[in-house]
């Protein structure tokens, strides 16, 4: 099937929870090994909506850790609050 000229892009999420965060970026990647790397502070921490305690992560902030290469939360954290005022001024697709 050949995609019309005129169909719209595809719709990106913002956000993810775990199961999608390790097939985006890890794919083969078991969500054990993701919740290891969270509590170690390897990764970015994500967010939690609501009482149920299911947590979140923000796509753009996931694609900025990796483009800087992984970092640990400890380094990343402070670059992502310097970079995230300007993704917010980016206009959307």
């Amino acid at each position: 099937m050949s995609k019309k000229q005129d169909d719209p892009p595809p719709i990106e999420p913002i956000a993810m929870t775990i199961d999608g965060v390790v097939t985006y970026l890890f794919p083969g990647m078991s969500v054990r090994t993701w919740r290891r790397w969270l509590s170690s502070g390897r990764c970015p921490r994500g967010f939690k909506i609501g009482g149920h305690g299911r947590q979140f992560w923000r796509v753009a902030e996931l694609r900025a850790w990796a483009e800087a290469g992984f970092p640990d939360r400890k380094t990343f954290e402070p670059m992502w609050r310097e970079e995230m005022p300007k993704k917010r001024a980016e206009p959307r697709p």
